[in-house]
């Protein structure tokens, strides 16, 4: 686990946690109870939200499987007639959740899995929601396809494709000034209950900062990518995207091996920064009184862009502001956004 955990205080919450021990394993035992054991070689598997499986992953749940027996049914759906003819008269059922628990048994040199057969209508809705409510709530996915799968679930409530959701969170985020017609603002909260329901009341993630992390997330390449799938976190690679390479490959093995927390990782890239501006530096030399007049290639002029958006959030940040939108959600939704898109935009700037 990493962390000791706090011993019971009392035998009344030792017998708590031992029933809801119970209740849980119990709970997975009805459910292989009522699965139904089904050949491997029967089951079409189509792409998942989840697209990268550890080794290591594996090989622990095919240990604990060969220990312990196997808990969980994994889910299928029948093939329909059209499913049927486009995968094959050799498969039988589709794969709706349960890939690394298959990956698991194959391992294990099994044949046989014990499902839970849901029946061929079931709609393609119903089998993104089936394995987003697994994949969301048992945290299986990464950083970059939680917010795939989260985008496509969005899209799913709204009746939009992914890309046309994407234009409806744009509108909220770009025509501020504008009337926005109930139909957008419609979807939007609509959008914004998709992401409640996976991320909790209290979560801060809005369709548009969901959007706008998607994109910074997209170009995770190399050594970030790696990362990412070994679930180090996106708030810690993020720090890391204007290194080099090497950089970043060193990086990430210190914060695996020493578990730095984002504030660490903050100075190790800062002190990165001010050994690169140091290394650029042009010694000071003698010049002449024409060539003392031209400006150092290295001298730092500051950026008039960069100036008039740090006004902006300092203008969006005050009391006065906040106290004005603080009763409109939509409006108090739409300005963290903003103040989020506007200080990684400030970044960007400061980097010209």
């Amino acid at each position: 686990m990493g962390r000791k955990s706090k011993l019971p205080d009392t035998d009344m919450e030792n017998d708590a946690a031992v029933d809801a021990v119970n209740i849980f394993t119990k709970g997975l035992e009805a459910a292989n109870t009522q699965a139904t054991e089904i050949s491997i070689d029967q089951i079409y598997i189509v792409p998942q939200f989840r697209k990268h499986f550890d080794a290591a992953e594996i090989e622990k749940l095919a240990q604990a499987i060969e220990a312990k027996g196997f808990l969980g049914a994994i889910t299928v759906k029948e093939l329909n007639h059209q499913e049927q003819e486009e995968y094959g008269a050799q498969y039988r059922y589709r794969l709706i959740t349960g890939e690394t628990r298959i990956k698991a048994m194959l391992q294990l040199k099994k044949a046989d899995i014990p499902a839970d057969i849901k029946p061929a209508d079931l709609s393609e809705l119903d089998v993104r929601r089936i394995q987003a409510d697994e994949n969301l709530v048992r945290n299986d996915l990464n950083a970059l396809e939680e917010h795939q799968c989260l985008l496509q679930m969005m899209s799913d409530e709204v009746k939009l494709t992914a890309d046309k959701a994407k234009a409806v969170i744009n509108k909220i985020r770009n025509d501020r000034e504008k009337e926005l017609s109930q139909d957008v603002l419609t979807s939007y909260n609509a959008m914004q209950q998709v992401i409640i329901r996976y991320k909790g009341e209290k979560t801060r993630t809005t369709p548009a900062s969901l959007l706008t992390t998607l994109m910074e997330l997209q170009k995770f390449d190399g050594p970030l990518l790696e990362a990412l799938q070994r679930k180090i976190t996106y708030s810690k690679l993020r720090l890391l995207l204007k290194l080099t390479k090497q950089q970043q490959a060193e990086i990430i093995e210190q914060i695996e091996k020493e578990d730095l927390t984002v504030s660490d990782i903050k100075s190790i890239v800062q002190e990165l920064r001010q050994k690169t501006e140091a290394s650029q530096d042009v010694p000071t030399t003698k010049k002449t009184l024409s060539s003392s007049s031209k400006k150092p290639s290295n001298t730092v002029v500051s950026n008039p862009v960069s100036i008039e958006l740090k006004q902006a959030v300092k203008k969006l940040t005050t009391k006065k502001v906040w106290k004005k939108i603080s009763g409109d959600t939509l409006k108090l939704k739409r300005a963290e956004a903003l103040l989020q898109e506007l200080n990684a935009l400030l970044g960007e700037v400061n980097n010209i």
